[in-house]
């Protein structure tokens, strides 16, 4: 068994048919560890940060990828190993990628990885029973002091064996008469058109609109399209993900007028709804509900057997499911002094940003 680590570009560009074909014959399912996905996030996001995959061979073969980048937490001298995709990305599902039939050897590679390094890792956004988190046993083992907490949900719509009908079946009543109506009376006040978009014209324009949408209806408070950098980000993953043929990106035009975008990937037969926005003139009219519905349709039409809304508890979310995935954050701190110098800053700075929230809380102003 070998370990290699990927710290420049050129290395990075050149193990993608590796990378593509393991996360294919993996228990994974995040679209957010797909090759083009991460190489995007490094490309624009990356900034101060180092670039540290992990690559476990045995006997060459490609057995494990662990996709992390080292950066400096508060204290200049404190790095820590982070997964790429990490921050206002707003990446789901985080972990290694693991060969079936070699989890054990995999495992003692990272963990020997993280031992030789000695360096904090600091995990976010994975899924509960994640490979990574079995590195608590052989690391504490070795010293290591580990920090777990809950990081969220993903609320997601079971989808297999159903048509639009027998789906919106299952669903309350109300929210099923609510979703006919919205849709009938659309369909009866415009020339309605939902499309795919397949070409990279048709792309760019309806990202730009997307973001003008968040734009008008967020400000500068929206994380997914708030800087050019995050913009010419999603403009570059949507690209890759289109020519990998994973994005999903549609648009709802009424009376040929783009009133609505929805982006999303197909991955694994499974649908990740990432955002969507919609032109506030429409808003009466549901607007922004309706091309949530259509992708839905759209997903089952497709074959797909679960349609995921991904992180956070929205109301328009949790009007369609009260399932959900939860997520998990671990933090691996090393023996010795520094690694328990570290654990206090992390633990210190949490503490300090609870009380913040607290005391905004207590004096915000109190609307009636």
């Amino acid at each position: 068994m070998t370990i290699e680590l990927i710290d420049s570009i050129d290395r990075f560009e050149a193990i993608r048919p590796e990378w593509s074909e393991l996360l294919a014959s993996s228990a994974s399912e995040s679209p957010f560890l797909t090759w083009e996905w991460l190489y995007a996030w490094w490309t624009h996001l990356g900034l101060d940060r180092r670039l540290a995959i992990v690559a476990v061979r045995n006997r060459e073969r490609l057995i494990a990828i662990a996709p992390l980048c080292a950066s400096r937490g508060r204290m200049p001298l404190m790095w820590r190993y982070e997964l790429m995709g990490t921050g206002s990305a707003g990446s789901d599902y985080l972990d290694a990628i693991v060969r079936p039939g070699y989890e054990a050897k995999a495992l003692n590679g990272l963990a020997d990885f993280a031992q030789w390094k000695g360096i904090a890792l600091q995990l976010v956004r994975l899924p509960q029973q994640s490979a990574l988190a079995k590195l608590a046993g052989p690391l504490a083992g070795n010293g290591w002091s580990v920090r777990t907490a809950d990081d969220g949900h993903c609320p997601f719509i079971r989808l297999s064996g159903h048509t639009w009908d027998s789906f919106l079946s299952t669903i309350g009543p109300a929210h099923r008469a609510t979703t006919r109506r919205r849709l009938r009376l659309l369909d009866k006040a415009f020339a309605m058109r939902f499309a795919r978009v397949t070409d990279g014209a048709m792309r760019r324009d309806a990202l730009a609109k997307l973001i003008e949408f968040h734009r008008v209806r967020f400000g500068t408070k929206g994380t997914a399209f708030s800087t050019g950098t995050m913009c010419a980000f999603h403009l570059d993953a949507t690209a890759r993900l289109e020519d990998a043929g994973l994005l999903r990106l549609f648009t709802l035009h009424l009376n040929d007028e783009l009133a609505g975008v929805l982006y999303g990937m197909a991955f694994k037969d499974r649908f990740y709804f990432y955002q969507h926005g919609y032109d506030a003139r429409f808003q009466a009219h549901g607007i922004g509900r309706a091309v949530l519905d259509m992708s839905i349709r759209a997903a089952i039409e497709e074959g797909l057997v679960e349609f995921d809304l991904l992180y956070g508890g929205e109301a328009y979310k949790s009007a369609w499911t009260n399932e959900r995935r939860p997520l998990e954050r671990i933090e691996f701190f090393p023996a010795g002094l520094a690694g328990r110098a570290h654990r206090r800053v992390v633990e210190t700075e949490r503490t300090l940003r609870a009380v913040a929230r607290r005391v905004i809380a207590t004096y915000a102003p109190q609307t009636s």
